[in-house]
């Protein structure tokens, strides 16, 4: 099952770290938004963070802007939130 997540991208944080409102995924990243290096440690944080694969996790639009669209494979939100609360 494929799962479409709404991301909200900071890129050139002091740290990594995730924060999940109203079905939309706030993810900080030390990475700057140049090349896509911002995009690709997005992609790394978020299969890290829900203890997937890398290929699990594909960024489908937004590449040059901080809204983006992830897909993941997970079956619902929930999982998600699950997961993202044992990291944080």
């Amino acid at each position: 099952m494929v799962l479409r997540i709404a991301v909200e991208a900071r890129p050139n944080a002091r740290v990594d770290r995730f924060e999940m409102n109203d079905n939309v995924l706030r993810v900080w990243v030390k990475s700057r938004a140049i090349d896509g290096q911002a995009n690709q440690a997005i992609e790394q944080a978020i299969a890290e963070a829900l203890d997937l694969r890398n290929r699990q996790v594909r960024l489908v639009s937004g590449k040059r802007s901080r809204h983006k669209t992830i897909e993941v494979d997970l079956a619902d939100m929930n999982e998600v939130r699950g997961r993202l609360t044992q990291v944080n």
